[in-house]
């Protein structure tokens, strides 16, 4: 296992152990550095095609942010003004503004977020059998499916908001809890949700599931599970507390809290949160890659590392599933009396980390298939071996054309034609 992944190197029987161990990590994380470098290319390349700069949303965040550090910016602006949640993403970008143009405030914020993702994806992707070039193989395979669709509009890769650099940290998090580095995974989750409360406190939820599900995935000492704990709840407070603040627990007697919720999960970002409003062929796309992962898993020994994932992806399974329970039916406003209405539960995004989790399992559990299938050593029957690195290729083709051609697919900033006016 690759010391980049958290796991710890084995110790040789023989003189000179701790120098040809140090050696060995050394190699071992030089070997990963191309594999890591394809990774941030990969995701430059498809980002540009599927959402050329400026994104749809970067406009709305970064404009925000140049307002978050200088309140004196368009201090009329109605948007501008409004309530700012993520704060740590507007405190860094915000900064960046003040010496560089949105632009390349976009590209810089851009790079960053696709080599902290990168890394997170590699380090989880090394706990896993899926070979030298499977993280990459597994990228453009996740890829490949968001681009065919998605169940409630989530997605990772495209323009550059607080929640990319979020989901990056949440790899380094579920990567730490498989090494059993308690401590990192804590601090990485706490980031995570500074980053983004939203998407950080759902993996905090998905990961104590997962984690009680298989008792091995489970902290040993107390000073792994209470300094965890203290790591977390420290480095979430910038993120947390401005998050808390706005939530509405008290809906004022003119009812203006709740007509805002109603407003939110069923106009302005029902096709994000109201479970009525998903596509049928959504649920077709993710019964299908299910159905995938289930007869792929069939039969197969599996790691500890594999079946943690697994459950970590059926907790997500399970929250979403409470949120489409609480969409389609009036039980929160039964068993509350009407004091909770289900909007109020709904704007919480809890098919958020289920949007992204059961693709990126179905791409690593493909790709450790693969591995195991086609890269065993030649024999009479199979002369020569084919490894899933090949595989890349047609994927790769695949996805960037289907981006290009892809009916949300932004333009990007095009410089007007003043001659027009």
């Amino acid at each position: 296992m690759h010391v980049l992944s958290g796991a710890p190197a084995k110790l040789a029987h023989h003189p000179g152990t701790l120098r040809s161990v140090d050696d060995a990590a050394i190699h071992e994380r030089r070997s990963d550095v191309p594999i890591a470098i394809a990774l941030v290319l990969s995701l430059l390349l498809y980002a540009n095609v599927r959402a050329p700069v400026p994104a749809v949303n970067e406009p709305y965040y970064l404009t925000k942010a140049r307002h978050f550090i200088d309140p004196g910016w368009l201090k009329r602006d109605f948007y501008l003004a409004s309530t700012d949640v993520h704060c740590v993403f507007f405190g860094v970008a915000g900064s960046l503004t003040q010496w560089l143009s949105f632009e390349q405030t976009t590209w810089l914020l851009r790079t960053a977020a696709w080599a902290l993702l990168s890394v997170g994806w590699l380090s989880l992707a090394r706990h896993l059998p899926v070979g030298r070039f499977g993280p990459v193989t597994a990228l453009w395979l996740f890829l490949l499916m968001g681009v065919v669709g998605n169940f409630s509009g989530e997605w990772i890769v495209g323009g550059v908001e607080g929640k990319v650099f979020a989901y990056g940290l949440v790899f380094l998090s579920m990567s730490s809890v498989v090494g059993q580095r308690w401590l990192a995974a804590g601090l990485f989750g706490g980031i995570a949700v500074s980053c983004h409360p939203v998407v950080g406190c759902w993996h905090l939820v998905a990961l104590v599931c997962a984690s009680s599900l298989l008792p091995s995935g489970r902290p040993k000492s107390p000073r792994d599970r209470y300094g965890a704990v203290c790591l977390f709840a420290v480095s979430s407070l910038p993120g947390l507390i401005p998050a808390v603040q706005l939530i509405p627990w008290v809906t004022g007697a003119d009812g203006t809290g709740s007509a805002a919720e109603q407003i939110q999960v069923y106009d302005r970002l029902a096709h994000h949160l109201d479970p009525t409003s998903i596509r049928p062929f959504a649920w077709v796309w993710y019964g299908l890659m299910s159905c995938v992962l289930m007869f792929v898993r069939r039969g197969t020994s599996r790691s500890k590392a594999e079946e943690w994932l697994f459950r970590y992806c059926l907790a997500t399974t399970g929250i979403a599933a409470m949120g489409i329970v609480v969409g389609t039916t009036d039980i929160v406003p039964l068993v509350t009396g009407g004091a909770v209405t289900s909007a109020k539960l709904l704007k919480f995004y809890p098919s958020r980390l289920f949007d992204v989790m059961l693709p990126l399992l179905t791409a690593m559990t493909l790709t450790c298939r693969l591995n195991a299938t086609y890269s065993s050593p030649p024999s009479e029957a199979r002369p020569s071996r084919v490894r899933p690195h090949i595989v890349i290729a047609p994927v790769l083709v695949s996805t960037l054309w289907l981006s290009s051609q892809a009916s949300d697919r932004q333009p990007g900033y095009r410089q007007p034609d003043l001659r027009a006016a």
